[in-house]
């Protein structure tokens, strides 16, 4: 909870029968701004996070994923990208009205973000154990013996061999994965209650992809905290997801429990995703791919962002936006026939 730091605004909803979400963003907008244009990268985009729950945004590059994931975090590149519209709670508060001050303090404390690149994400002229414990001294207010001592058991819990005595190593010395379980360490360390993770298991083998996901799955459920999982990886969505947003050209075109995806996919972009993965089949037919490639953020027209690569585009499809319908219980589709496409499995 949020009660180690100033207090917040009052409860959204005094006596509300249940507790909000952990985190609920509603009809986010986020833009490239430029002299000359204005561009939009995440459109009208809604979801939500519970304690302890796994949400995998999943899409293609460009799709807006990322974007999502920094707008939470607070740490989009202002200029040029922009919030445009929507807002995101946190606990029941909303963050976008808050002081830059406040959203400091809940920044790491709270929400806190694993990035994509380890290596760049951490500084070669330090050693990891400096920089774990930077986080507890700065952050924590804790001192150098207790920073380095929390920061070893920190290495030691995501399962770093010999953790003590590499502290003193530095970021070169250490493979890539065990660069992304630092990472893990450093994010954790403050104990937040909600975590993203971009594109966590990218460059990484099989084998190290699993452990990884396994540490964060564990941690997760040790600490009831909420997971979202930025990805591109269906394998690593249904093995380790509970909920699944799907995104294109900035929009979610596609919500629902991890199974539905794969059982009852109510979107053609969905359908054609799970195409595409390779198969044994594949061997004498050939790998299914999508035609086309995303469009260009600037080049999104008025109707379906999918329409030009869509098998079933119809001539409604591109005059406005599809309204994003209910096909069951917390599945929803944004498609003119998307009931139909859950019926027909």
């Amino acid at each position: 909870m949020l009660d180690d730091s100033p207090a917040l605004p009052g409860p959204v909803l005094a006596g509300a029968a249940t507790e909000p979400a952990l985190l609920e963003v509603r009809s986010l907008g986020v833009q490239i701004r430029t002299r000359r244009e204005s561009i939009d990268i995440v459109r009208d985009v809604s979801f939500e996070v519970a304690r302890g729950e796994t949400v995998a945004v999943l899409g293609e590059s460009g799709s807006g994923k990322t974007m999502t994931g920094h707008a939470i975090m607070g740490i989009l590149d202002t200029p040029p990208a922009y919030i445009s519209s929507g807002s995101i709670s946190f606990q029941g508060h909303d963050l976008l009205k808050m002081p830059e001050r406040r959203r400091r303090d809940i920044r790491g404390r709270h929400i806190s973000m694993i990035f994509q690149d380890s290596l760049s994400a951490l500084n070669p002229v330090f050693s990891v154990g400096f920089q774990v414990a930077e986080v507890l001294r700065k952050r924590a207010g804790m001192g150098r013996r207790e920073a380095n001592a929390r920061a070893a058991e920190l290495l030691d819990l995501v399962e770093i061999p010999n953790a003590r005595n590499r502290m003193r190593d530095y970021p070169h010395e250490f493979s890539g994965g065990m660069r992304q379980r630092v990472m893990i360490a450093m994010a954790i360390a403050l104990e937040p209650e909600l975590l993203i993770a971009d594109e966590p298991t990218t460059a990484l083998d099989v084998t190290i992809q699993a452990q990884i996901m396994e540490t964060l799955q564990r941690l997760c459920s040790d600490r009831d905290m909420g997971l979202i999982l930025i990805t591109h990886d269906l394998g690593v969505v249904s093995e380790f997801a509970d909920r699944i947003i799907l995104m294109y050209a900035g929009r979610v075109v596609e919500s629902c429990v991890t199974a539905g995806i794969f059982t009852q996919a109510a979107h053609p972009y969905s359908r054609a995703l799970l195409d595409s993965v390779p198969q044994s089949a594949h061997r004498e037919t050939g790998l299914n791919v999508i035609p086309g490639a995303p469009p260009d953020p600037r080049e999104v027209g008025v109707g379906c962002a999918f329409a030009p690569r869509c098998s079933h585009a119809m001539d409604q499809c591109l005059v406005a936006v599809p309204p994003t319908v209910t096909v069951a219980p917390g599945h929803r589709s944004a498609c003119l026939i998307a009931r139909e496409l859950a019926d027909h499995v």
